[in-house]
């Protein structure tokens, strides 16, 4: 327990109570969200995150269909760098055996 001169009282290290942190409205709530998209997007270097699915949906289109994704044991840092890099999807065989997407 920290002493009671001390300049930081010990309540101050510990994180702000939910309800200091809950929106006082929906309107505030909404506004909250669509700053965090607007921020997201920029981040991103588009105009908003719905621009942003667009433009995936589009580019998506013109990606010819793929016939299997393959599947890879474990990769080393470089080989799975390489693979990444080529922009095709790919599965690591090994390094989860029991989430449902698994399977």
């Amino acid at each position: 327990m920290d002493h009671p001169d001390s300049p930081t009282p010990a309540g101050a290290r510990l994180p702000p109570r939910l309800a200091d942190t809950l929106p006082a409205s929906i309107e505030e709530a909404l506004e909250k969200k669509a700053a965090r998209e607007r921020r997201d997007a920029g981040v991103r270097g588009v105009s908003s995150i719905e621009a942003m699915r667009v433009a995936i949906r589009e580019a998506a289109r013109d990606l010819p269909p793929l016939p299997v994704v393959p599947r890879l044991g474990r990769l080393s840092p470089d080989a799975f760098a390489r693979e990444a890099a080529r922009g095709l999807p790919f599965l690591i065989d090994g390094v989860v055996g029991r989430w449902p997407l698994s399977a």
